[in-house]
């Protein structure tokens, strides 16, 4: 959800340039997935806010629908049928991976998976690591290239789209967000995080203090849940707001090493090993030590 060093946007600029065809960028909140809460469909409402903004700015034509009472549409399916192309985020979880997948299965138009949450994509590390050190051999050459290296800007936005959608596309910046989601068949007891607001801007915001204020500190106080030297852009991270390249190339050049080391070694570690492992969603996917471990404190 994020406009800046995305790398699925960039890629569906290269496709319509390359094409000669004009490029949607189309969101979609379900009601349908594992935990959906006020709290998520919050989150995401305010980052849409921000990414309608983003997309108004330099012109691209981005159409987001919330499914709710009396606005429940196959939309996706609708404009697969119509799309050329269809470019996806490739994330290692439910409930994209099932989307993606019952997407392939019922329609026909080429579908184009790209990774935009790894500085370091799981198809370049090749396989599922439990162990971090291991994992940090076999891609630390991976690394050092990437944390120095500027993103690359695309050279030439798409033509605008102006066809016609199948609903009538939220007016986010007017959105009267606690009634829509009045209007949303979810878990309702469980709330906003009212000081943790959704968007690129927010979370860029958050960014920036943590780096003047705590990053220096991070290395020895993170594991200390009174200091408040935790960077809290876990939120962020996961729902794409914020660029990891960016992180990774600012933290980078402050020598955050133990900053470094979580963002792009043990967060990265774990989506390859839900890209790679069907089960890892079981306790059949863990490793020996950490069963001999769990059985050692039983």
């Amino acid at each position: 959800m994020r406009v800046d060093e995305n790398p699925s946007l960039d890629v569906a600029c290269w496709i319509a340039n390359k094409l000669h065809l004009p490029l949607l960028v189309y969101q979609g909140v379900s009601e349908n997935y594992r935990f959906a809460s006020d709290r998520h469909h919050w989150f995401s409402l305010q980052g849409a806010q921000d990414l309608s903004r983003s997309y108004r700015a330099i012109g691209i034509r981005y159409a987001f629908h919330l499914d709710r009472r009396d606005y429940r549409v196959p939309a996706l399916k609708w404009l697969a049928g119509r799309a050329t192309v269809l470019v996806t985020d490739d994330f290692p979880g439910e409930p994209t991976q099932a989307w993606t997948e019952r997407l392939r299965a019922t329609s026909s138009v080429p579908i184009v998976l790209v990774d935009s949450s790894c500085v370091v994509s799981p198809i370049l590390v090749g396989k599922a690591f439990d162990r971090a050190y291991a994992y940090r051999q076999a891609t630390s050459a991976l690394y050092r290239e990437r944390v120095s290296s500027d993103w690359p800007a695309v050279a030439e936005l798409p033509t605008f789209y102006d066809g016609r959608l199948p609903f009538e596309p939220l007016e986010l910046e007017s959105a009267d967000i606690p009634g829509l989601l009045a209007q949303c068949d979810i878990d309702h007891s469980i709330g906003p995080v009212t000081d943790t607001l959704g968007g690129s801007t927010a979370g860029y915001e958050r960014w920036e203090n943590f780096k003047r204020k705590q990053i220096s500190r991070y290395e020895k106080h993170r594991n200390d849940p009174t200091s408040n030297a935790s960077s809290r852009m876990s939120a962020y991270l996961h729902y794409g707001m914020v660029s990891p390249m960016r992180l990774a190339r600012e933290a980078n050049a402050l020598r955050a090493e133990k900053f470094l080391d979580e963002l792009l070694i043990w967060r990265e570690m774990a989506y390859g090993y839900c890209h790679y492992r069907d089960d890892f969603e079981t306790l059949d996917t863990l490793p020996a030590w950490a069963v001999a471990t769990l059985n050692a404190h039983q």
